[in-house]
């Protein structure tokens, strides 16, 4: 193998290592970067989340304060005239169930004996003191109460705010949001979907009291009832025991599902009175977002080619003519010495390297073979 041949396998294997070490690098960097950005997705899933109960919490409050306030309700709660009371506050409700997807307008006289369900007037009238104690709450303490709370309808995020004639506590009117719908909202902000589970002994304590239920579903995971979700099929096969195992932080984990990867968000569910009383579970598809990692490294790959091509190259370029061409015309002098041709002189261009050295040994080999030959010393 030519020298030539054996320096360009040599430039060649150096900088393939070169930029083959540089791509495992580049893949390592953008799988950290990859793994950091899912879960900074998950963490802002987490914040939507959290931020969209409080928003909805602080809406069912402003609600409830802003029925109890109206003049003729503390008198109408006083007779007990559901008959006034609901068509002061029907129309109202419906306006807010069109806006903010209420689903519970109601009022309570103390403890907790239903007076009216807007929502649905002809309900029976029942005592909810073992079920609704955010409803005792605000009755015994006269404190507005706000959050989740699981009632006999199943969970809502509510708003409870006392009604008082002068000093006098009369009552207490309740508005509620629909927890469904919340999480359909909360899907639509994180791009996810969403399942909460309940406690099943809690559920069914809830549930004790002979009223119509919100669907659940039929379906107990680990001792959690899943009550509600955006998207069942893709929620039951990404939810396993691990996911709701019993925890009260937040935690995340990763699952492929028929090669496709998601990342699954555990949320404790907090009542009002920060008790927890199950999980949100977010499952967000990162297909997108691995395409995406793909295309770069496929950017990455031909740019590193690129670059190795280019630099393979110029060293190639830079190496021929300083080193390979002076050597290569050394070695066509050597051969002229060697048949005999010894009156042109073996030049090194003022070169003050190794190569320069060699034409200079050249010359001196030139000029005994001339002295030797009989040439006079001034036409050496």
């Amino acid at each position: 193998m030519s020298l030539r041949r054996r320096v360009m396998l040599i430039n060649s294997l150096v900088l393939a290592t070169i930029f083959g070490l540089t791509f495992v690098l580049a893949i390592a960097t953008q799988r950290h970067s990859l793994r950091a950005t899912k879960d900074r997705e998950l963490t802002n899933i987490a914040n939507i989340t959290t931020s969209a109960i409080q928003d909805r919490e602080l809406v069912a409050s402003g609600a409830a304060e802003i029925i109890s306030d109206q003049s003729w309700l503390a008198q109408a709660m006083r007779a007990g005239d559901r008959a006034a009371l609901l068509h002061g506050t029907q129309r109202m409700f419906e306006r807010m169930r069109s806006i903010y997807g209420a689903s519970i307008l109601q009022f309570f006289t103390p403890p907790a004996e239903a007076l009216l369900f807007v929502e649905n007037p002809s309900m029976p009238i029942k005592d909810f003191r073992s079920t609704r104690q955010m409803i005792v709450s605000a009755t015994v303490h006269g404190v507005s109460q706000r959050g989740l709370e699981l009632g006999p309808a199943g969970l809502a995020v509510r708003g409870v705010v006392p009604v008082k004639d002068d000093s006098s506590l009369i009552g207490v009117v309740e508005y509620a949001g629909d927890f469904q719908e919340l999480l359909k909202h909360i899907s639509t902000l994180s791009d996810s979907q969403l399942a909460a589970f309940i406690n099943e002994d809690l559920w069914e304590k809830a549930r004790q009291n002979d009223v119509e239920y919100i669907p659940a579903r039929d379906e107990l995971l680990d001792g959690k009832r899943a009550a509600y979700s955006t998207d069942w099929s893709l929620t039951s096969n990404a939810i396993t025991p691990d996911v709701i195992a019993p925890t009260s932080d937040m935690r995340t984990t990763y699952r492929t599902i028929n090669g496709t990867e998601y990342g699954i968000l555990t949320m404790p569910l907090m009542d009002y009175s920060g008790r927890q009383i199950g999980f949100i579970v977010s499952v967000r598809n990162f297909s997108n977002l691995n395409t995406t990692f793909v295309n770069e490294m496929l950017f990455t790959a031909m740019r590193l080619l690129s670059g190795f091509i280019l630099t393979l190259g110029a060293v190639t370029i830079v190496f021929n003519s300083l080193l390979l061409r002076p050597i290569n015309d050394l070695n066509e002098k050597l051969r002229d010495l060697a048949g005999g041709k010894t009156d042109t002189p073996v030049a090194g261009h003022g070169r003050m390297d190794e190569v320069g050295d060699l034409y200079e040994v050249a010359e001196k080999i030139r000029r005994k073979l001339r002295s030797a030959s009989g040439v006079p010393s001034g036409d050496l």
